[in-house]
């Protein structure tokens, strides 16, 4: 995948950060090889890991390494944990990381890490931004995941962050995705319909109720519920009805409704 995505950018003397699911040593061979650099952490099973490095027992803050005669450097550092990296373009070399530890000293760590942490921040921060109200779900069909993914997630990202940077307005991701929803479904989420000899609005809402973990509120549809009903028990048109969290505003009571209830009836 790696090779794919840098097809085109190669000899030209950039770098490619990646973690751990993609290096390997492998991989920075070949990228060495069209005079592009790789830094990245690394797997410890990966094949052709130096075994003196991947299986030295180090104490806090000490380092050990060995470089290739390709110039692939695999390195094990200690933190609170080990810490195996990769690099075609440093050292061993201990760097401030702009850090202070509990006694007011400079925290060292090795390059070719603190180089790694601040190329990953982007990534980082697109994933932290896409786990608020994430539409993923637990599938057996990875490709479902992918899909939701790539479309409802790092799309909406990158859509907010360019919208925010020329617009100069910060807007949280969910009030981003609300208007998202608005602007693609604004024809269905209005109807008009005639009624006591004038024309009157019916809107299709969305509830503002929201519970202690601060999520809207679903209820059951009830055309959904009435229709089920007619066939079923009521526990069951209970089970069957879909729990929707919009409701037409001019309908007596302000029924809860699902799209499909409120398109029929409107």
């Amino acid at each position: 995948m790696v090779v794919d995505l840098t097809e085109g950018y190669l000899k030209k003397g950039r770098v490619v950060i990646v973690d751990n699911y993609f290096t390997s040593v492998q991989l920075a061979k070949y990228l060495v090889a069209r005079e592009t650099h790789l830094v990245g952490t690394l797997r410890k099973n990966r094949k052709h890991n130096p075994s003196d490095v991947v299986n030295q027992r180090l104490r806090a803050g000490q380092i050990t390494a060995q470089r290739s005669a390709h110039g692939v450097l695999v390195g094990k550092w200690k933190d609170k944990r080990d810490v195996l990296f990769i690099s075609t373009l440093h050292s061993t070399k201990m760097v401030d990381s702009g850090r202070l530890s509990k006694d007011g000293l400079p925290i060292k760590k090795p390059s070719a890490v603190v180089y790694y942490n601040k190329g990953k921040v982007g990534i980082d921060l697109a994933d932290q931004l896409a786990s608020y109200s994430t539409p993923l779900r637990k599938t057996i069909r990875w490709y479902h995941k992918v899909a939701f993914e790539l479309l409802l997630n790092t799309s909406l990202i990158n859509a907010m962050l360019l919208y925010s940077k020329f617009t100069g307005k910060k807007v949280s991701i969910l009030s981003f995705k609300e208007k998202i929803i608005t602007s693609l479904c604004g024809d269905l989420l209005e109807a008009e319909v005639e009624g006591n000899g004038r024309n009157q609005k019916h809107r299709f809402c969305q509830t503002e109720q929201r519970d202690d973990r601060n999520r809207l509120i679903r209820r059951r549809c009830i055309p959904c519920y009435n229709t089920f009903r007619k066939t079923m028990s009521r526990t069951e048109a209970h089970r069957a009805a879909k729990k929707v969290t919009t409701y037409c505003n001019k309908c007596p009571n302000k029924p809860d409704m699902c799209i499909n209830c409120f398109q029929k009836k409107h």
